[in-house]
């Protein structure tokens, strides 16, 4: 069983890899669109010679299927990676207020610097603003 501080944590080293995920979810994407291409073909629209197969006489000679599985396995990791990113921004939706927000994403999701993110949001030192996230983030979580 999780505590408190657990999912606390938990969530702060989520928001510090979101970005992480963003680049994963961007180069799935890629490879998706490669095989898709692959899997599609590139045709002249006049291009017709009756009925031919694909393959002349080898039924069994392409990777299609090989192809198509690869492409699910990658759709569903990228869905997993789009999941993890949607549950971030869903938890920082769920604060109330628009200043407490933008400081969590400032320190955790922008990766800034804590002295900076904790002059700019007026606080007397790192240690009273990390105290303040704890509390912010054990009310939603």
């Amino acid at each position: 069983m999780l505590t408190l501080k657990d999912r606390i944590e938990q969530f702060k080293r989520e928001c510090r890899s979101e970005s992480y995920y963003q680049r994963v979810v961007q180069e799935l994407e890629q490879k998706i669109e490669e095989i898709d291409t692959i899997l599609t073909g590139v045709s002249s629209p006049g291009y017709d010679l009756g009925s031919k197969s694909k393959n002349g006489k080898n039924k069994y000679g392409t990777r299609e299927l090989e192809l198509m599985l690869k492409l699910e396995g990658l759709i569903q990791e990228r869905d997993n990676y789009v999941y993890l990113k949607r549950k971030v921004s869903n938890t920082l939706r769920k604060i109330k207020n628009e200043d407490d927000r933008k400081m969590i994403e400032d320190l955790y999701v922008k990766n800034l610097k804590q002295e900076h993110v904790a002059l700019k949001y007026n606080f007397a030192s790192r240690s009273a603003m990390f105290y303040y996230i704890n509390n912010i983030l054990s009310e939603i979580l």
